[in-house]
């Protein structure tokens, strides 16, 4: 680099370390939008984008940084980056796979045990009533103390690093029985963990009493679960998604938890993002809501801000980095 890079930073940097990985450099923070503000006199300086949700680098800023360079996403996920256009303009995005999934498989299973326990709903109601709450929950034990995971089925709807580690917590730790869908991985991997395949998504689905998304989410497809799937399921068996919101046919899932067709349903994810004020998960009691926060740890924090400033000073250097998203940039170079 001839230069000292300048970084435009949507959001705010995940952690300090970044700054510490790459002295010399030139941190411009600004508030996360669709239309980001850049500071005057800066778009000719700007050689990366460290990109944080709700942030977005959309083509009509991509084509206004003539020195930009690199895109690095927050994480794993993409659907906040205009891939295309960066392509179109050489520009390099690199995501970061592999630092969150512990924080996130963990915050799942943490959902699982709220909502199987019941463990929001009682402490919401002895905050309120004191230690009546007791007898509240012991006299309907039957239908409102809860039930334990033990010897239950968890279907899980993607095995990437997500899927995998939660499977092994619930599977070793919770005594749970495990299958899951996901279509593009090889047979032995399910073998090497103990896993059952099931052969589509409908019977995952019918078979779940804990249901977990934790596929990969692709802008313009239809949601995993809909409609159909959601008519399957047992009407004991709760949904867990850490995934993306986008995943869901939300209003179904509206419908089915205030139907009872579901029992219940733990989010950290919501399509749009943030969810707007009258979202009716909000007021339902059998749902534990999370504000996209499953990732963020401080152990998945400095994994990504290492990976970030790695990924971006590999690229200004004239490296290529090892999670480049559109190769299609180096294959045409």
């Amino acid at each position: 680099m001839s230069e000292a890079p300048c970084i435009l930073v949507l959001n705010r940097i995940a952690h300090p370390l970044v700054r510490d990985l790459m002295p010399g450099a030139e941190f411009l923070v600004v508030p996360a939008a669709p239309d980001p503000q850049i500071p005057p006199g800066a778009e000719s300086r700007i050689s990366a984008i460290m990109a944080r949700l709700p942030g977005e680098v959309r083509a009509e800023t991509i084509a206004h940084l003539p020195k930009l360079r690199v895109i690095s996403a927050a994480g794993v996920g993409l659907q906040n980056i205009d891939i295309p256009a960066a392509t179109r303009a050489g520009v390099v995005v690199v995501n970061h796979p592999g630092h969150g999934f512990l924080s996130v498989a963990e915050h799942a299973v943490g959902l699982m045990l709220a909502l199987s326990r019941r463990i929001v709903e009682i402490d919401g109601r002895l905050r309120s009533d004191g230690w009546r709450a007791r007898d509240h929950f012991l006299d309907r034990v039957s239908d409102r103390y809860g039930t334990v995971l033990f010897g239950q089925r968890l279907g899980i709807a993607g095995l990437g690093h997500v899927g995998l580690h939660t499977a092994r917590i619930c599977r070793l730790g919770l005594g749970m029985d495990v299958s899951a869908f996901s279509p593009s991985v090889a047979e032995s991997v399910f073998q090497e963990h103990g896993i059952r395949r099931a052969a589509t998504m409908a019977d995952l689905c019918a078979t779940a009493d804990v249901l977990l998304l934790a596929a990969a989410y692709r802008a313009g497809r239809p949601p995993l679960l809909g409609t159909a799937e959601l008519a399957v399921m047992k009407p004991t068996a709760i949904l867990i998604n850490v995934a993306r919101g986008g995943l869901v046919d939300q209003p179904a899932l509206v419908d089915a938890l205030r139907t009872g067709q579901l029992a219940g349903a733990g989010l950290d994810v919501f399509d749009p993002e943030p969810p707007p004020a009258d979202c009716p998960f909000r007021d339902m009691e059998n749902v534990v809501v999370t504000p996209h926060v499953a990732g963020p740890s401080l152990y998945s924090a400095l994994g990504l801000a290492r990976s970030n400033a790695e990924q971006v000073f590999a690229v200004l250097a004239g490296r290529r980095p090892p999670h480049v998203v559109n190769p299609e940039v180096y294959d045409r170079a």
